[in-house]
């Protein structure tokens, strides 16, 4: 029973493209329409290694980060920083505002390490 839908749904379709009056146009839009489906796949092909590349270097970037010296760590802080001034008037805040800069200091100290590790 398989054999004979399969049989003839494969006489309906080369009558279908073999048809001489019309026959031309729609294998030429089978033609059309199966390089673009390779086109598609080709490009998606390319675009998932690339997208697999660049997770793979992210990956084995974070595994293997060089330690850094505290010491080389503390000068790059310096230098990030800047030079150390002496006060003359040390600022008169309060308490939450001190808190508040003291998070804001740390996060920048932070954030510096972690570009001086690169």
């Amino acid at each position: 029973m398989f054999g004979t839908i399969l049989g003839i749904g494969i006489g309906a379709l080369a009558t279908f493209y073999a048809d001489p009056q019309v026959g031309e146009r729609r294998r030429a839009q089978l033609i059309r329409a199966s390089r673009r489906t390779r086109g598609a796949l080709d490009a998606t092909a390319r675009d998932l290694a690339n997208r697999r590349s660049e997770v793979m270097d992210t990956v084995r970037g974070s595994l293997e980060h060089e330690a850094v010296k505290d010491l080389r760590l503390i000068k790059r802080l310096r230098a990030a920083i800047g030079p150390r001034r002496p006060r003359r008037n040390p600022l008169k805040w309060a308490p939450r505002t001190q808190a508040l800069a003291a998070a804001g200091l740390a996060a920048t100290g932070l954030c510096v390490a972690r570009y001086a590790r690169r």
